[in-house]
């Protein structure tokens, strides 16, 4: 059922599992789940209210060989150093645990940390083998593919709104009322939401995200009163987190409060569209996200 399994920490240690040196005997995962109960009204009883996913759990058991002493020595050594936290480098992860399970086409990869520290048993009857239990937790339960990225331009030709031509003059000027860059279809592969990364090039004045999904909803991620002066000013949107923030490293979340924080839903196939009150040449929108899976 499992291909491949790597854990590399953040200093870029790695450790691979399920190999012929460090097979796995069991290997199991589970998803808490929380959810609050609410009392009926004017009956007895209580019934479910929403349910919220928790932390997912990893617990992996196998053995360690070596064809002597001193390799498996080594490879202990390489094991632990790769699966111990580094809190004082600030690291509120360990990790990122990738797997690749039969039948998947992608590798899926979750950032998780250390639940208790590994157990590695020394056999003193093998001295080149012993077992080994690692547990990992992970708060974010989902499995994630490899990262895609796809960049939405502006196209100055979707600026004309059509109408007739008159050769009259007037001594009224009329704005533009919105530019946009057309329609780019995004699929989420997996089985279960996932959240985007969206980076806003300007020059742009009052930039949106607008997402349609293909059941008519429409998601409007609109930074009202921004104005990013060139291209060099940038906006960096994180969906899952709730974050705006400047290339400067400023804060902009103020200017999207009323807007729609969207996912990408994978029952649907979902229209994103970059748009803005005044565009400009070279202003564009990239978007980046993972699919994502629950097993």
């Amino acid at each position: 059922m499992i291909e491949s399994a790597r854990f590399t920490n953040v200093n870029g240690m790695y450790v691979d599992f399920n190999t012929d040196v460090i097979p796995f005997s069991s290997f199991t995962t589970e998803v808490d789940v929380r959810f609050t109960e609410k009392p009926k009204s004017q009956q007895h009883g209580i019934y479910a209210g929403n349910t919220f996913l928790g932390r997912r759990l990893f617990h992996c058991e196998g053995d360690i060989f070596a064809s002597n002493s001193a390799e498996y020595i080594q490879r202990r050594m390489d094991m632990v150093a790769a699966l111990i936290p580094r809190p004082q480098f600030g690291q509120q992860i360990v990790g990122v645990l990738e797997i690749l399970f039969s039948g998947m086409n992608e590798t899926l990869r979750v950032e998780c940390t250390i639940d208790g520290y590994p157990e590695i048993p020394l056999d003193g009857a093998s001295p080149a083998r012993s077992r080994y239990q690692v547990n990992f937790k992970a708060y974010d339960p989902r499995l994630y593919g490899a990262l895609q990225s796809m960049d939405i331009p502006f196209d100055p030709n979707w600026q004309n709104i059509g109408g007739r031509t008159y050769n009259k003059v007037y001594n009224k000027t009329y704005s533009l009322s919105s530019g946009t860059s057309g329609d780019t279809i995004i699929i989420n592969s997996g089985n279960i939401e996932t959240y985007p990364l969206v980076t806003i090039y300007g020059p742009a004045t009052e930039p949106e995200a607008l997402m349609i999904r293909s059941d008519g909803v429409v998601f409007r991620f609109r930074l009202t009163g921004l104005v990013l002066a060139s291209v060099a000013e940038s906006v960096f949107i994180d969906m899952r987190q709730h974050t705006v923030i400047r290339n400067d490293g400023t804060n902009a979340y103020q200017y999207a409060v009323g807007s729609d924080w969207w996912s990408l839903e994978p029952e649907f196939s979902n229209v994103v569209k970059f748009s803005a009150s005044v565009l400009a040449q070279p202003a564009h929108m990239s978007i980046q996200w993972r699919n994502a899976y629950m097993f």
